[in-house]
């Protein structure tokens, strides 16, 4: 239930901007995924989905295999990486940001 709404937050946002949400969401071959790939300016803001209430190491897994698997084949595209939350406050880690669950339709308004 919480991706469903945190993919509803993401596409009003792109609606009260009058625009069409360009979503979609990756699955390779052995089964790695993440839950939500924004076609955005010039990059690709790749969004994880989780529950839980704390954020655990675990939950960037998917999106260094993601951004790995891409560097393979387009070392260009710029990766955006976004962690969406249960709990609280957001954070701003080295190279993901991470939002807490009553940040999300602000950021993505923001875009």
């Amino acid at each position: 239930m919480f991706e469903t709404w945190v993919v509803a937050e993401v596409r009003k946002a792109f609606a009260n901007r009058g625009e069409r949400a360009p979503l979609a969401f990756y699955r390779d071959q052995v089964g790695d995924e993440v839950d939500l790939v924004i076609e955005h300016a010039r990059e690709l803001i790749a969004l994880e989905i989780k529950s839980g209430q704390t954020v655990a190491s675990d939950f960037f897994a998917s999106l260094d295999r993601f951004e790995a698997q891409l560097r393979r084949t387009d070392a260009k595209t710029k990766v955006r990486r976004v962690l969406a939350f249960g709990g609280a406050p957001g954070q701003k880690r080295s190279d993901t940001r991470v939002l807490a669950w009553n940040e999300v339709g602000a950021y993505f308004a923001r875009l």
